[in-house]
């Protein structure tokens, strides 16, 4: 797939890397011109950010119908004005990659939600930080290991949607983020909400939000 085949309107999720530090954004697609796309502007405290640079490595990911989420890398990002409008115009020659689970468009959530380990049924107060189709990762106390979780059921309440979120899964990975907590990688089992869909409305939230559209 080429990335100038995404249609007007959809989501897409910009990963701006350089050496070790990654940095994602969610962005919309508001014209296609030219083979390239216009996505509306991201900004940083009001001002639109400037990716030109051979240090910084762009990509693009796209979760398609269905669910699976594709990437195009070596993006050109820049900043393009198009009658008399600002944009960050993409561009990519290449073939879109399939994307393998630890890869997978990951939405920011930052809610607080609570962890119910299966084998001990312990309750543990967490931050939900993202969700994906196929994963999600919590912050937690330091003391926490993989083997004190092992699979688990997650439940949080979405105020913004109005739904509960309940996720079951398997603690596959953890990284200890500063002396208070540490980040937990899971594969996620079932879900009681469609994850696509999910992660979808979050993305058209947040882009609603940082544009000051949202009703």
């Amino acid at each position: 797939m080429k990335i100038y085949e995404i249609a007007e309107g959809e989501n897409i999720q910009i990963t701006a890397a350089c050496g070790k530090a990654t940095v994602q954004y969610n962005t919309q697609i508001i014209q296609v011109v030219n083979n390239i796309l216009l996505v509306e502007p991201i900004r940083h405290d009001g001002t639109i950010i400037n990716f030109e640079s051979d240090n910084v490595h762009m990509s693009v990911i796209y979760i398609q119908e269905g669910g699976k989420p594709v990437i195009w890398e070596n993006c050109l990002v820049k900043i393009m004005t198009y009658q008399k409008k600002k944009f960050h115009a993409i561009y990519s020659n290449g073939e879109s990659k399939r994307l393998n689970r630890r890869q997978a468009f990951r939405q920011y959530v930052g809610i607080q939600g609570t962890l119910i380990t299966e084998q001990s049924k312990q309750q543990i107060e967490v931050t939900v930080k993202d969700v994906s189709t196929s994963g999600v990762s919590f912050v937690a106390a330091p003391g926490l290991k993989v083997s004190d979780i092992g699979n688990f059921h997650l439940v949080y309440e979405d105020n913004d949607l109005k739904i509960s979120v309940q996720i079951s899964g398997t603690v596959v990975r953890e990284e200890q983020v500063d002396e208070s907590k540490k980040v937990f990688g899971c594969m996620v089992r079932r879900a009681n909400v469609n994850l696509n869909s999910y992660v979808a409305s979050k993305q058209k939230m947040e882009i609603a939000k940082r544009n000051g559209t949202m009703k």
